[in-house]
């Protein structure tokens, strides 16, 4: 199931900013972000923020009970999903339903998540190393960055901190799948997909996509995780037409992403990366 829906009233309080190496997932501020390594590999680095209840309890109520209830979702529900797209800003969105994950599940099959390293901040022995080493505001960091390689599958990242993680509610849905039922993770991106013609008449195409941002759904992927079952996802997939479209700004780094990093991070970014930024 697949509806192509285009946003003109968005509350704006879902934000995808991307410029093609670099993603950041926000709701008013930032709360993931990830890059490309860009140094001759497919490495890729993700980065969480301070937990945003506000963020979490918004995405909870909006979202209908039956993708917890691992009910099939037919247009009743479809069109009731449609109407979370008001709290995104305002462009075209893509929303598939995949009642049963596209790839196998294996042990190569993972997800990207960062436990906890906050007490980075208030632990004597940890803070002398790093303090020396972050951004100016050692509060506005999380923990220390994750870096993976998905060249042979996808990785759903984390929006939330690993300590959130409610193993007992992780154990509700492992029952709910044992009985055969569904319930379904949301996952949010950005999607750019460019071809043309060589000068030799061959054709060619390419496709990238920003870091693929868990909205809900990290106790169910878990359950299916821990029982080697394909989840069912429902894709949020922001469609980006051109590289035009790109709307991370330079301005938006600075002030939103660049205090938020260690400073080894910014300076790779700097230096290999190359961002291009939107104007």
């Amino acid at each position: 199931m697949k509806r192509i829906i285009n946003i003109e009233n968005g509350k704006g309080l879902l934000k995808l900013k991307w410029n093609g190496s670099l993603s950041s997932l926000q709701f008013n501020d930032p709360i993931s972000l990830h890059w490309f390594d860009c140094m001759g590999s497919l490495g890729k680095f993700f980065v969480i923020l301070p937990y945003n209840k506000e963020y979490r309890e918004e995405i909870q109520n909006r979202f209908s009970k039956s993708l917890n209830e691992g009910l099939d979702i037919d247009e009743e529900i479809f069109n009731t999903l449609i109407e979370v797209l008001e709290l995104f800003e305002n462009s075209t969105y893509e929303l598939f339903y995949e009642p049963k994950y596209r790839y196998k599940i294996d042990n190569s099959w993972n997800w990207v998540y960062i436990g906890n390293e906050r007490d980075s901040s208030t632990n004597p022995e940890k803070f002398n190393t790093i303090n020396s080493q972050t951004s100016e505001d050692l509060s506005k960091i999380y923990s220390v960055t994750e870096s993976f390689y998905d060249g042979y599958n996808e990785s759903l990242l984390f929006t939330q901190p690993l300590e959130i993680i409610n193993q007992e509610r992780v154990k509700y849905y492992e029952e709910i799948i044992k009985k055969g039922l569904k319930p379904t993770a949301i996952i949010y991106y950005g999607l750019l997909e460019e071809s043309g013609i060589y000068d030799d008449g061959s054709k060619w195409k390419s496709t990238n996509r920003s870091g693929l941002y868990i909205l809900d759904g990290h106790h169910k992927l878990m359950a299916y995780k821990n029982l080697n079952q394909e989840p069912a996802l429902l894709r949020i997939i922001k469609r980006y037409n051109s590289k035009n479209d790109f709307n991370l700004t330079k301005q938006e780094f600075e002030t939103d992403i660049r205090q938020r990093l260690f400073k080894p991070q910014i300076r790779h970014i700097n230096e290999n990366c190359r961002l291009k930024y939107a104007t």
